[in-house]
């Protein structure tokens, strides 16, 4: 795999068929501007270290309004497993630093 770093990011070439969800995840948050870490799971696909069924992503701390904006465009073409409430999933999850899966 060739690897190129350039600033802040890293650049590869590999076959990125595994892990179109989470490019198309993390695409959704970089339209809302909102700042994430992928720690776990998918980065050992990546680098090719196996595969994983998990994912995580850490994100910043980010107002109601963000997240609802960013609620609206994921529930288009995802589903939350904790609840289908926004509200309940910023007040009850985000604020209180617990996982939204």
């Amino acid at each position: 795999m060739d690897v190129d770093f350039k600033d802040n990011e890293i650049l590869f070439k590999k076959e990125l068929a595994n892990i179109i969800p989470v490019l198309d995840f993390v695409g959704m948050l970089k339209n809302h501007n909102i700042k994430y870490v992928i720690f776990s799971g998918y980065i050992d696909a990546i680098f090719g270290h196996g595969i994983s069924e998990e994912i995580n992503i850490l994100l910043e701390n980010i107002t109601f309004g963000k997240f609802l904006k960013f609620w609206l465009e994921f529930e288009g073409s995802y589903e939350c497993i904790n609840t289908g409430d926004p509200i309940d999933a910023y007040n009850g999850y985000m604020k209180n630093h617990h996982a939204i899966a």
